[in-house]
């Protein structure tokens, strides 16, 4: 039976340090900052290329992590979010369609990355995939109803014949940042999580085919509601600079500098 995690909302100390951001990140947004509302593999990145941003005399930004899906959810139910930046391209194109982003603002960014970790209680390390079917413990991923690398994570074990047999083996969190959590702890023995979400808690990311799982492509795009437009434009902007790309490159994404996969 799998087993469903929820977190609570409020920061655990510790184990959140390697993801919140700080300053006007890691609080109530200020007036007059950006609200970015952004899917939860590229909270650390995003936190480096907003203090990046903020530093050549732009506005202040304030991050909203969270699942891709939620994060679109809560735009429909009216968060006042100024920009979406996805883990996929199908919610902003449902978005986009349902008149809640800017359609000329459309922007494909990065390339992402599905990969195995383990716990550092388990004995002798993981080669890939097929070792999770003789490894005694739980895995860990995202919810793949609402998080576009958990849903990359159900794909590559169903093209690995394992979704199935692992059922009762499953921790399914909320984000990619909790599954990596649950792996810290020791609470599940491995996780698929992203490359980025790896390298950001510590974890040896074991790299998979890229045949296991469809490309996963963070798409940026503007809500129509977004009340700093020319700011908010300059940011997306950012993600295709050579130093944003510098930066997305350290975090573990491939950027895509033409703005288009």
């Amino acid at each position: 039976m799998t087993l469903l995690i929820r977190f609570s909302t409020t920061p655990l100390p510790l184990l959140l340090l390697a993801f919140t951001a700080l300053g006007a990140c890691s609080q109530a947004p200020r007036t007059g900052t950006l609200k970015v509302a952004t899917a939860s593999s590229l909270t650390a990145t995003l936190k480096e290329i907003a203090d990046s941003f903020a530093g050549q005399g732009e506005v202040q930004v304030a991050i909203i992590p969270g699942a891709t899906g939620s994060l679109a959810q809560q735009l429909r139910n009216g968060a006042p979010f100024d920009i979406f930046l996805s883990a996929d391209q199908v919610h902003v194109d449902q978005l986009i369609q349902e008149g809640l982003l800017a359609p000329e603002s459309r922007m494909p960014f990065a390339r992402g990355e599905l990969v195995l970790v383990q716990s550092g209680d388990m004995h002798g390390p993981l080669r890939g995939l097929a070792d999770l079917a003789h490894v005694d413990g739980s895995l860990a991923i995202a919810n793949p109803d609402h998080a576009p690398y958990g849903a990359a994570a159900r794909q590559a074990l169903q093209n690995a014949g394992l979704w199935e047999a692992l059922q009762d083996r499953l921790i399914v969190a909320e984000t990619v940042r909790q599954a990596a959590m649950i792996v810290q702890s020791g609470n599940a023995a491995a996780g698929l999580i992203a490359r980025s979400t790896a390298l950001e808690a510590g974890l040896q990311p074991i790299i998979l085919p890229d045949a296991h799982y469809a490309p996963i492509i963070h798409v940026g795009a503007l809500t129509l509601r977004a009340g700093r437009h020319a700011q908010a434009e300059a940011l997306l902007r950012f993600l295709l600079s050579p130093e944003g790309g510098r930066i997305l490159l350290e975090h573990g994404f491939q950027p895509l500098e033409t703005g288009a996969p």
